[in-house]
Formats: C-alpha cells, sequence, structure tokens
C-alpha cells in the first residue's frame, strides 16, 4: 500500500507539469544540480523508480520553489483520504484554473481550512515551510483522531527550535511544528532554526510526500519524540518519556501521602532556604545519558553531551521564575530549593534565545526586588530524591534509580 501511495505521488509530480517537467524518459540519469544537495539520494531513487523526471536541460532544479496548487495537487492525488465533497470555492481560483479540482479536493479531505485564506486563496504563491506542515499534519488528523488529541496536547509545549524562546513562531502554528517534528516528517536547519517562513522546494516535496505517507493513517502515541512534546505541552516536564530511558523513575508521594508528582507545583511559590524570597520552578526538561531526548541540541553543547554519556548521567534545566529580597548569586541560588541548579557555561541560550544563569559567585546577578525568568542547570544522581515543597505545604519530586 505504502509503494502504491508513493507511486501515485510520484507520478502526480509528472502530471503536474509545472512542478516536474517530462524530458521524455523515466530511466535515472545524473542530473548535473544535485551533486552535495542533500536530498540527492531521494531525488535519485525517485527517479531511478521511474515516479518523476528531470528537465530537458539535465537539471532538476531541487530548489525551486513549489506553489500553494502544486503541493495540493500532489497530497491529494497521493492520499487516501476521504473528500467530503462539495467545497465553496476561492474567489481567485477561477474554474480554468488548471488546479482547481485538487484545490477544492484539498479543502474537502482536510488539508486545507477555508477559515485561514478568507475569500481568496493565492494559488500560484510559494508555499511556506509553516504552511506545508500545517497541511500534512492537517492530513494526519484528519486520517486518525489521536492526531486531533496531539495537536491539543501540544499548544504549550517547548519547541527544539531558534525562534521558540525570542517568540518568532505564531502561537497557531506551534502545534502543528510540533507533532510535524515529533513525527520526523520535518527537522530543523543545521543552525537550530525551523525557517517557517521559508519557501518549500522541489527537493522537500520528494522527501515529505514520501515520509507523510509513512505516517498517514498511524497512531500518535506511537511516536516517542512526539510523546516527549505532548508531555512538556500538559505537564511542562519531559520527565515520564525520558525518566526511564536509562534508569527507573518513581514520582514521589507528598506528605499527605497522596500522589503528588513534581509537576503538579510547578508555577507555584515554594518554600526557599534562607528565605530568599519567592521562587516557582515553571518547566523542567531532564536529557538522559543516551541522548534520546528532542531537547538534546537545545540545551547541551558537544562537551555537555560527552560528560553526560561517559558519566552515565542525566541532566537537568529548570525554567525558574524568582523574586529575590537581596541581590543572589550563582552559588547562593544553586542552594535555594532542590530542582534550582547552578549555571550553564556554554553559548546555547544566546543561540536558541533563553536567559540562564551564569557563573557569578560573589558578583550577584540576580537582583534584589527584580522579576527574573531564567534557566538553571545539573545533574541528577542515581537514588537520590529530589522534591519541592510548596508555601502551603505540598510536596512533590520523583527520583531515578540506577537500571
Amino acid at each position: 500500500m505504502m509503494k502504491k501511495m508513493l507511486t501515485a505521488a510520484l507520478l502526480s509530480l509528472s502530471l503536474v507539469g509545472i512542478l516536474f517537467p517530462a524530458s521524455g524518459t523515466a530511466a535515472a540519469e545524473p542530473f548535473s544540480d544535485i551533486a552535495g544537495h542533500w536530498a540527492k539520494a531521494n531525488i535519485e531513487s525517485a527517479v531511478k523508480a521511474g515516479f518523476v523526471s528531470g528537465y530537458p536541460d539535465g537539471t532538476f532544479k531541487p530548489d525551486a520553489n513549489v506553489s500553494r496548487a502544486e503541493f495540493l495537487a500532489i497530497m491529494t492525488r497521493a492520499s487516501e483520504l476521504s473528500d467530503a465533497g462539495a467545497v465553496e470555492p476561492f474567489e481567485d481560483v477561477a474554474s480554468t484554473h488548471w488546479a482547481v479540482d485538487a484545490i477544492n479536493r484539498g479543502i474537502g479531505m482536510g488539508f486545507i481550512h477555508t477559515s485561514d485564506f478568507g475569500k481568496t486563496f493565492a494559488p500560484d504563491q510559494a508555499l511556506t515551510r509553516a504552511e506545508m506542515v500545517k497541511w500534512l499534519v492537517s492530513g494526519l488528523a484528519k486520517a486518525d483522531s489521536s492526531f486531533v488529541d496531539a495537536l491539543r496536547d501540544t499548544r504549550e509545549t517547548i519547541l527544539p527550535f531558534t525562534e521558540y524562546f525570542p517568540g518568532k513562531f505564531k502561537e497557531s502554528d506551534i502545534p502543528y511544528i510540533a507533532v510535524s517534528r515529533g513525527t520526523g516528517l520535518v527537522g530543523g536547519f543545521p543552525d537550530g532554526s525551523f525557517g517557517p517562513d521559508r519557501t518549500t522546494t522541489r527537493a522537500e516535496v520528494v522527501v515529505l510526500l514520501e515520509r507523510y505517507l509513512g505516517v498517514e493513517g498511524t497512531k500518535a502515541d506511537t511516536y516517542r519524540a512526539l510523546n516527549e512534546l505532548r508531555e512538556v505541552g500538559t505537564t511542562g516536564t519531559n520527565l515520564a518519556t525520558i525518566g526511564n530511558v536509562a534508569g527507573e523513575l518513581r514520582w514521589l508521594n507528598g506528605f499527605d501521602r497522596k500522589e503528588s508528582p513534581v509537576y503538579t507545583l510547578f508555577n507555584k511559590s515554594l518554600v526557599v532556604k534562607r528565605e530568599l524570597g519567592d521562587v516557582k520552578v515553571n518547566r523542567f526538561i531532564v536529557i538522559d545519558p543516551r541522548m534520546t531526548s528532542i531537547y538534546v541540541n537545545m540545551f547541551l553543547d558537544d562537551q555537555m553531551k560527552e560528560f553526560g554519556m561517559s558519566r552515565d548521567v542525566y541532566q537537568y534545566f529548570s525554567e525558574v521564575t524568582a523574586t529575590f529580597n537581596r541581590d543572589v548569586d550563582s552559588s547562593t541560588f544553586a542552594e535555594s530549593i532542590s530542582l534550582a541548579g547552578s549555571s550553564v557555561r556554554h553559548n546555547l541560550p544566546k543561540v536558541y534565545g533563553y536567559m540562564a544563569i551564569h557563573a557569578s559567585e560573589g558578583n550577584p546577578m540576580l537582583k534584589k526586588g527584580v522579576t527574573t525568568r531564567f534557566w538553571s542547570s545539573h545533574t541528577i544522581t542515581y537514588g537520590l530524591s529530589m522534591s519541592i515543597t510548596t508555601s502551603d505545604n505540598k510536596t512533590g519530586g520523583f527520583v531515578i534509580e540506577k537500571e
């Protein structure tokens, strides 16, 4: 079935002449413009199978833009989603437009929603990466309702891209990008960015469509990375997903003997040593020693990765909001609560745009009376319980036992 769907999809690239002009042969030929291209193997595989061909001049033009209409034409031919039928057409898509049927099917099949565009669609406009993943994930949600749940769960997650902390993602795009990243449909660029406004290319069409067809119709909870993003979105931590990777996670009960996972106490004022002021833990990210977390590159540089793997230790990152009643340096803060952590000693906060406490012994960086939101880091010792207590005496925590 997968091969049948992929064949239909890739053949559509040839049928849509604007995308992949036929060269008169389906034989795999070396293209003059794909050497060293990241999608070279995918392009050659598709051509060798007879699904697509290049241009008469011997090029493939892998980085040429793809329009909204072209991408919909491909998706609606490839997918097995049912078409809901008659739709109200866009005012700028004439009945004579070459892709009018594909655009209407795209609406009926649930790939696009007219509410996103109003009365006009701009069919010949270059497709952006944000639009691409929204359409792909909308298809996944139409195929299986578990992806509807995944979209809901990831509304407040942390996206492991450089645009997240600076607020460069549209809020409405975050769950779609999360699901696309969690299922492996898309990744980021070498600099850690996602590029939501970057246009989509012919090479990406070949690669992304193949990935999409492998995910359509599956269950959302079968993707561990997506489960991690969903957990962070609903609880503020990835402990349940990552805590058992190289150890055994146990939630600790509070003093009232009721189940009190530590995340239930996030965003609440905590008991702080030395009565330093008001401290709240907002979110808590753990990185396992096998480096399987989706957040590895956001929080660990190469040196810290090597440290975690060689020492077989978990490393954690606490996002804290604090207002102190005196000037506080990094070492004093580290002693304030058990999840406080210490300074972050690499350049990733600058790369990804989050504030982190840095080494400041004897030179306070956290000023009296100033509310500051920042990240700190430390390691988790196997078998050592970690807990926090709120100002109204509710306690929650966890321990990771050695395997």
